[in-house]
């Protein structure tokens, strides 16, 4: 499945930027850039389950 870009900002830039200085891939960056707010309640619910 493609999906189009999600609409770009300033949140959005910086997403792909963190992604690529991360690990370099932006394959799921580009999904989860359409709900950046989605992504981060992901990423407190993982941090939290880790801890």
């Amino acid at each position: 499945m493609f999906s189009s870009d999600p609409p770009e900002d300033a949140r959005v830039r910086d997403f792909y930027e963190d992604a690529r200085a991360g690990d370099g891939y932006v394959n799921l960056a580009h999904v989860w850039a359409w709900r950046l707010e989605v992504c981060d309640a992901f990423n407190r619910t993982r941090n939290v389950l880790r801890e």
